[in-house]
């Protein structure tokens, strides 16, 4: 459902997200599957990465099964939400989990959930690794992550980071950020990737870490800048933003 990242933390790190599709036990057993549509349960909001994905695999995998794929998404709680949705589902592989690390691999770990990842859900397939960016709102006077922290212990508890939602990798990743550098910034949980990237375009928070896919549009328009990755080596998509 998740890998298991193991990463060495010179400074300063940003984790990469594993997402992953689940599906309830058994499903693969049914002689006649599917004769119905499939859902997708999507756990974020519309134009996420995870929602790109899910629309890309189903368009793909509607002619290969001969049935539509319905996505709904349910980013609400981190997540949690959609995953506890699939997990009660009927296990007839008819309703499916695209999730990602926050609700499959954390939360589990930090709060009491209406599922057991281990004994609800069945993995299926790791769709895909993407490295994460810390970006800033454009406007904001920093250019490299080493202004970033000068700002914010200059100005404690005044500077604002987004998340996806308390949970999520690009959350614990901030957080492991504002350990390691000594910081005191606003933390402000929204209800998905979207809502959180465009709180940084509009300047309501002014600094985030999350997956690249989403963010790569606002970085090229210029309305948000990047100012680190997290991957071993840079990114061609980004080849003068340094690593942590």
């Amino acid at each position: 459902m998740s890998r298991r990242c193991a990463m060495r933390l010179p400074r300063f790190i940003i984790g990469v997200v594993a997402l992953s599709l689940a599906i309830v036990p058994h499903a693969a057993r049914a002689q006649t599957w599917p004769d119905k549509p499939i859902k997708f349960v999507v756990a974020a909001g519309p134009g996420s990465s995870l929602d790109t994905l899910a629309r890309v695999i189903g368009d793909k995998l509607k002619d290969r099964v001969g049935q539509s794929i319905v996505v709904e998404n349910k980013p609400a709680a981190g997540g949690t939400v959609a995953t506890a949705e699939v997990a009660k589902s009927a296990p007839d592989g008819y309703t499916m989990l695209l999730g990602f690390n926050g609700p499959l691999a954390f939360s589990p770990l930090l709060q009491k959930l209406p599922y057991d990842v281990q004994k609800d859900l069945a993995p299926v397939i790791i769709t895909s690794s993407q490295p994460n960016v810390l970006a800033v709102n454009a406007q904001l006077p920093v250019k490299t992550l080493q202004e970033l922290v000068a700002l914010m212990k200059e100005k404690p508890d005044t500077l604002k980071m987004s998340t996806a939602g308390a949970g999520t990798a690009g959350h614990f990743a901030g957080e492991m950020l504002i350990a390691m550098a000594g910081i005191k910034p606003v933390v402000a949980h929204y209800n998905g990737g979207g809502p959180a990237i465009d709180a940084v375009v509009n300047n309501d928070s002014q600094w985030t870490v999350a997956p690249i896919a989403g963010r790569m549009p606002h970085v090229r328009s210029g309305k948000l800048r990047a100012v680190a990755v997290g991957s071993p080596t840079r990114l061609s998509l980004l080849p003068d933003v340094p690593t942590v």
